[in-house]
């Protein structure tokens, strides 16, 4: 007897493991958030303030050696008085090598990390909707549950997606300078001096992107219309700022209710850029009297930082990120 005609024909294509589903969950939203004129243009911003950091390590190194391409600069453009405070400099520079290059590394380094966190959070602003907002207004969760993808897949593949980001915008430009800038120096111990503002750099912006991605996407999850979650994000992010100094006269707590605030003494209490500047003024006369005389209160915006402080902070905000995620994104 012939067997009857189901029409069914099995597949024989290549099964894709659950990774490769959340790379393309992380491609999608990698490509969503770099889509428009506005984002790549603030994205190609902070690789030019690498490039401007590079160059200024370029011209550190260069004053560091006897024939460096400053000494006919100095020549030409000082006079007699201050080719001879340039030379002391340049004397006292060459003696304390590791102070000299691992104070300008962090220097430069925390700057870089400064400005790309700014073009960061302005990116953020604008690609904000994209993330989880239109998603949640359209439920797709349902979708991705029937390609066999779980919560924990979408909401992983998102942060990976919206981290490919971060890192263009600020992990990569500030690795890129530390790296080119020890290339072009004139001595390769450059490396090993300045490995110091590397580690800081990777401790510092590495969490703290990861952070700000989570509380990104937490926020772009709480409804599903896009100005609300790009309003709450500038609150977060700018109408918190009058709060520190607000902080400074009544409540110091005050003052960790802003992410900026939390990020910026976290990144002074990892670079600690007031002990290169203790360090410097006491082994460097010549720096000694020309910033030993400035005001206490322009040294101690450079003090140390507790960390302590920061750190709570920003896992409590993180915390209610995960909180709030793990209650909107869900099949209903």
């Amino acid at each position: 007897m012939a067997l009857l005609e189901t029409g069914y024909r099995p597949w024989h294509g290549q099964v894709q493991n659950v990774w490769k589903r959340r790379a393309v969950v992380a491609r999608h939203t990698m490509r969503t958030c770099l889509r428009g004129r506005v984002v790549r243009f603030l994205v190609i911003v902070p690789w030019v303030l690498a490039l401007v950091t590079v160059i200024a390590y370029f011209g550190v190194g260069q004053i560091l050696v006897p024939d460096g391409l400053m000494e006919p600069l100095n020549f030409y453009l000082l006079n007699g008085r201050g080719r001879a405070i340039m030379d002391g400099l340049v004397a006292w520079m060459a003696l304390y090598p590791d102070i000299t290059v691992r104070a300008v590394a962090n220097f430069l380094l925390l700057s870089l990390a400064g400005f790309a966190q700014t073009i960061s959070f302005l990116i953020i602003t604008i690609v904000i909707p994209r993330l989880l907002t239109q998603d949640v207004a359209s439920n797709a969760i349902v979708v991705y549950s029937s390609r066999a993808i779980s919560r924990l897949d979408y909401l992983g593949g998102k942060l990976a997606g919206l981290l490919g980001v971060l890192t263009l915008s600020w992990l990569g430009p500030v690795l890129t300078a530390w790296f080119l800038g020890n290339v072009v120096a004139p001595d390769w111990t450059f490396f090993w001096h300045a490995r110091s503002a590397l580690v800081h750099s990777l401790l510092f912006i590495v969490p703290v992107m990861i952070a700000v991605a989570v509380i990104a996407l937490g926020i772009s999850s709480l409804s599903p219309k896009a100005r609300i979650a790009r309003a709450t994000w500038l609150i977060i992010w700018i109408l918190t700022l009058p709060l520190i100094g607000i902080a400074r006269i009544t409540h110091p707590w005050l003052a960790y209710l802003s992410i900026s605030h939390v990020i910026d003494r976290l990144g002074k209490a990892i670079f600690s850029p007031y002990q290169d500047f203790i360090q410097a003024r006491d082994n460097l006369p010549f720096f000694n009297s020309v910033f030993g005389k400035l005001p206490t209160e322009k040294i101690q915006l450079w003090g140390d930082a507790p960390m302590m402080g920061p750190v709570i902070a920003l896992t409590i905000m993180t915390a209610v990120a995960v909180v709030i995620l793990w209650r909107r994104i869900r099949v209903l």
